[in-house]
């Protein structure tokens, strides 16, 4: 009877406690899915370089800034024509403008191309370090004769860690292109950006991973005897 009258007496704790458990663990769960995808970009594209002709090719370099590179998004400008159904614009991925290794190849039709749209390459993820050198090059294939397409960009260093680069193309002094990029990060690199995130500018302990460690420790704990507590109640 005494047994009982304690364990009565200790459910409350345990419940309130165990909630806040589960909140915490949620809240982790939330922040590991809001890096699910990951995108660094750059944006400018108030210029742009002269209509493309077949046997241009346009590159961009950058570097990678997480691992999975799976979709390059890129700024296309049509001069508001519609291009018809024919051709395609398609996008390379490699290590250098001059690598003949392919490590992604993706493809656009222009039927689907907007004037001064985003155009999504996806590829299935690329694996690769962090700070790794990259560019991805945009060729034409069976463009229609009298369709004008071209690429947007920015006349400044917008991009300092790559630059655009023109073979047959007049790229009327765009530096870099407008892009995005997208990654499709592991559970390793999102683990890891969860803890930046939680030590990121905190003070003494507060900044100290192992405190998260110990705190994940016992929300586990607590959920574990929360769990056994419901299962046992009579």
């Amino acid at each position: 009877m005494w047994h009982r009258a304690r364990e009565a007496a200790r459910r409350p704790g345990l419940t309130a406690l165990g909630m806040a458990a589960l909140v915490g663990v949620l809240g982790l769960l939330a922040l590991a899915g809001s890096f699910r995808t990951l995108t660094t970009a750059q944006l400018d594209g108030s210029g742009h370089a002269a209509a493309l002709e077949a046997g241009s090719v346009v590159c961009q370099t950058f570097v990678a800034q997480y691992g999975n590179l799976s979709q390059i998004e890129v700024q296309l400008v049509t001069f508001g024509q519609q291009l018809g159904s024919r051709g395609a614009i398609v996008l390379h991925l490699k290590e250098s403008p001059e690598s003949a290794e392919v490590l992604a190849e993706s493809a656009v039709s222009l039927a689907a191309v907007q004037d001064n749209s985003f155009e999504a390459f996806a590829f299935a993820p690329v694996r690769g370090d962090v700070g790794r050198e990259l560019c991805f090059c945009l060729e034409l294939a069976d463009l229609p004769e009298a369709a004008t397409l071209s690429v947007s960009g920015s006349e400044t260093d917008a991009y300092p860690q790559g630059a655009a680069l023109f073979r047959q193309a007049d790229g009327r002094e765009l530096q870099d292109l407008a892009f995005r990029i997208r990654y499709a990060p592991s559970l390793s690199e999102r683990l890891g950006l969860i803890a930046e995130r939680l030590t990121s500018g905190k003070p003494y302990l507060a900044g100290a991973i192992g405190l998260y460690i110990v705190l994940g420790v016992a929300a586990a704990g607590l959920l574990g005897a929360l769990l056994a507590l419901l299962v046992g109640a009579p």
